[in-house]
């Protein structure tokens, strides 16, 4: 769960409590009425507002995580908003796609979902995009710190997607197909050639 989810855990934390002691302080102060119907009315409202904003603060924390895992790639970069960017020659010398997967395991494993972001290069054209929907894992390895140890994914789905230009400079993405696990991923990459090199 990344910081932003953890915040918004938080957050829906809050409103509960404000609506429960808003709740009790309308009884306890004879506020409510089972005489006047409008009093049954208003807690109902407030539950129902008290609902939808946990639903939205929730639904939101999710997409917000859901774009900060994408990673784009090019022919000669691989870019993603929190890690930043490398030349794709020093992430994948052999340009296999096994190893850019496991490069992309390990960069979802160890993000933070914090709020700056990483410029992309100037040059930068990506051609496809890695989004995943769902990215769930746990780390193995005693005695050595977190970023020492291995990540095992639990579960992994997503998307991958072509990127093509338009007259105007504007982004068109094309869904090449989904992935429910590293190895349909790394299936598709090659399917697809997106590490082929001109």
């Amino acid at each position: 769960m990344g910081n932003q989810v953890k915040a918004a855990v938080a957050i829906e934390a809050v409103v509960l409590v404000i609506a429960f002691a808003f709740t009790i302080y309308y009884i306890a102060n004879g506020l409510y009425q089972r005489i006047h119907p409008l009093d049954a009315v208003l807690v109902i409202l407030w539950v129902i507002v008290a609902a939808v904003l946990l639903v939205v603060f929730r639904a939101r924390a999710l997409s917000r995580e859901e774009v900060v895992r994408r990673i784009y790639l090019s022919k000669d970069w691989v870019y993603n908003f929190e890690i930043g960017y490398a030349p794709l020659e020093e992430v994948v010398p052999d340009r296999d796609s096994y190893e850019i997967v496991m490069f992309a395991a390990d960069a979802l494993a160890r993000m933070s979902y914090g709020f700056d972001v990483a410029h992309a290069p100037e040059d930068f054209k990506p051609t496809h995009m890695l989004s995943s929907m769902v990215f769930k894992f746990h780390l193995v390895g005693e005695d050595v710190d977190d970023e020492d140890k291995s990540v095992v994914i639990d579960q992994w789905k997503g998307t991958l997607q072509s990127i093509s230009r338009t007259e105007t400079d504007d982004y068109t993405y094309k869904s090449i197909g989904s992935f429910s696990n590293a190895k349909e991923l790394a299936r598709l990459l090659d399917a697809n050639d997106v590490l082929k090199k001109d």
